[in-house]
């Protein structure tokens, strides 16, 4: 992976994350609840990271809560580049 494509990630991460903050979710109740969807044991971990993370001020739960979107979607789409490039 690029620096590049790294670069993007965080703009589309934050972008997403303000997003959210403009329709008053918070990073916390986003991550915690698409954890609990996948185990509740995920949960509290997550929260644990949070609480280690917290510290850092505002932006790390922008990006945070923009990645809950945006990573799966860009694995998704670079999952079916490497397809198509196979055929």
């Amino acid at each position: 992976m690029s620096l590049w494509t790294v670069i993007k990630l965080l703009v589309a991460c934050f972008v997403v994350g303000l997003l959210f903050a403009w329709l008053d979710t918070t990073p916390h109740a986003q991550l915690d609840k698409i954890w609990r969807a996948a185990a509740d044991g995920a949960g509290t971990a997550l929260r644990q990271l949070q609480a280690l993370l917290g510290t850092s001020g505002q932006v790390v739960g922008y990006v945070l809560t923009g990645a809950v979107v945006v990573v799966p979607l860009w694995l998704l789409f670079w999952l079916l580049g490497a397809i198509r490039k196979r055929r």
